[in-house]
């Protein structure tokens, strides 16, 4: 049995995050910054972390993959509100200076943003990459 298979994709998430102070630094800032409604906690970016991680495969560039992952739900905008299907796009506007604070350059913060963005259910759309 592989590791992958006997360990859960916020295990592979936290494994990941301990490896690199950049990605410790923005996990307790991120931490601090989501609510706790249970689909958009830290549990749930931890989850989703994980799975982009286990889904992309080894191509994946896993600071980013991360990064997105913990900032996807920035802004969680109530699902009754007119705009939830802007969500994404005003948590990729809060990351991005969020990530410059953690030394993300300039062209890392662009697939960050463009992940959080495009990667959203409440979009409504299928993502682009």
């Amino acid at each position: 049995m592989t590791e992958t298979m006997t360990t859960s994709p916020r295990d592979e998430a936290l494994r990941a995050i301990e490896q690199s102070a950049a990605l410790r630094a923005l996990f307790e800032h991120a931490r601090a910054l989501l609510d706790d409604d249970p689909g958009h906690d830290v549990e749930h970016c931890l989850r989703v972390a994980g799975w982009t991680l286990r889904c992309g495969g080894p191509q994946v560039e896993v600071r980013e993959a991360v990064a997105a992952a913990l900032l996807h739900d920035v802004v969680n905008v109530p699902k009754d509100d007119p705009r939830r299907a802007e969500a994404s796009a005003l948590s990729a506007r809060e990351a991005r200076p969020i990530l410059a604070a953690f030394g993300f350059d300039a062209a890392a913060i662009e697939r960050v943003a463009h992940a959080i963005e495009d990667h959203s259910y409440s979009r409504g759309a299928t993502p682009r990459l």
